[in-house]
């Protein structure tokens, strides 16, 4: 009989224990399935994503080249770039399912400071 090695008996043990480990318990699914997002608006967070982000990333580059040509023509003034900054380069670039939902506000443009 071929005799296994210590590490794959090792390996093996840690694999089985962190499965057990990262299995929910039933309350946790419970209080998952009653307060949590469907499964259904992931997935629609998720692909809407794929449009969204690209879109604020364009946004976002087209202030940043907006913002460092207002800096250059300022002479380094803060306070005309800042503005700009806030306004392009905060704001959400991913959609959570709460954005969905509605239980949290999806800001486009960022905030002023």
């Amino acid at each position: 009989m071929k005799r296994r090695s210590p590490t794959r008996l090792w390996l093996l043990t840690c694999l089985l224990s962190a499965s057990i480990a990262a299995t929910p318990s039933d309350t946790a699914i419970r209080d998952q399935a009653t307060e949590g997002p469907g499964t259904l608006t992931t997935i629609t967070a998720a692909v809407c994503t794929l449009v969204y982000s690209p879109l604020k990333l364009v946004y976002a580059a087209s202030g940043l080249v907006v913002g460092s040509m207002a800096w250059v023509w300022s002479f380094g003034s803060r306070r005309v770039t800042r503005p700009i900054f806030n306004a392009a380069l905060r704001g959400d670039y991913v959609l959570l399912p709460e954005h969905l939902t509605g239980k949290r506000k999806l800001r486009f443009v960022g905030r002023r400071r």
